[in-house]
């Protein structure tokens, strides 16, 4: 059996990412080797040359298929290109539990209420999307603005920095109406000055939010292979996120974690369980790209 297998992944052929890969190294082969910045709990697990099947960014998994049995490969920081062998660990999908999709989203984009009406990534998605959407960079590795940050490049959390922004916002504006209703109160008439810091300050929060939701949805697209059929991504991601941002912060959200297995979470980091991370990501960190498979 073991013959028939390696032989099998000799005579694979490059594919799609959900499609059998070229492999040079037996899966039940030991190196004495380990791969640098990767979970010790790996070191047990075999080590491939896989060719890649498409250019691939740093960090984004694809499904190899042998002899009827799946492993999941890694593409290391950097990205790769076509046709390019880079060496990972080979971690095999029947230990791995359930996956977080790759080449389409989990479900729809209107699929808010799958798991219920107070669930709670809904109830964030809908009254504190920020908060959300800080969940959804965190289990991704990404900053503020949903760009994608290596390992140790992270100097406040990019939940902490969410945070905030959001107190910031909700300070300035509960300050703006209190001066507001002074001036109401004793009879003033609101100057240009007043209507304009009150309009700049929202304009301003409104921006950030489109820039830094439309950054990372392209991220997830990036990382998990999702194309947009007329391939125009860019342009629908930020009219979702401009005219219906609780939608699609919460299909990021439900793509990115496995509701069906795990609990949300309101208030932390990831909201997702903190004991979740080791079984869901190589890396049982934040920073280093926690909390996605």
């Amino acid at each position: 059996a073991a013959a028939s297998f390696n032989s099998a992944i000799n005579q694979a052929a490059t594919g799609t990412p959900s499609t059998p890969v070229t492999t040079t190294d037996q899966p039940n082969q030991q190196r004495s080797t380990t791969l640098p910045g990767v979970d010790p709990t790996l070191a047990d697990a075999p080590i491939m040359d896989v060719i890649a099947p498409a250019d691939l960014p740093g960090g984004s998994t694809f499904e190899v298929e042998i002899e009827g049995r799946g492993f999941l490969a890694t593409v290391p920081a950097g990205g790769v290109r076509a046709g390019e062998t880079f060496c990972c660990y080979m971690r095999e999908l029947s230990a791995e539990g359930p996956q977080i999709p790759v080449g389409a989203w989990r479900d729809s984009f209107f699929s808010c209420f799958a798991h219920g009406i107070f669930h709670p990534s809904l109830l964030n998605a809908v009254f504190c999307p920020l908060v959300m959407l800080s969940q959804v960079m965190t289990r991704l590795g990404l900053d503020f603005m949903g760009r994608e940050v290596a390992a140790g490049e992270l100097p406040t959390s990019t939940s902490s920095m969410m945070t905030g922004i959001v107190v910031f916002w909700c300070t300035m504006n509960i300050g703006i109406f209190a001066a507001y209703n002074y001036k109401w109160s004793s009879n003033m008439e609101l100057s240009y000055a007043d209507v304009a810091a009150a309009i700049l300050l929202n304009v301003i929060g409104f921006v950030y939010t489109l820039v830094a939701t439309t950054a990372t949805r392209r991220s997830i697209r990036q990382k998990f292979l999702i194309e947009d059929e007329e391939n125009c991504e860019a342009p629908r991601d930020m009219v979702a996120a401009a005219f219906c941002l609780p939608c699609t912060v919460s299909q990021m959200a439900r793509h990115t974690a496995v509701y069906s297995k795990y609990e949300g979470v309101c208030c932390n980091d990831t909201g997702i369980p903190d004991y979740v991370g080791s079984d869901l990501a190589d890396v049982n960190k934040p920073k280093q790209g926690a909390y996605m498979v």
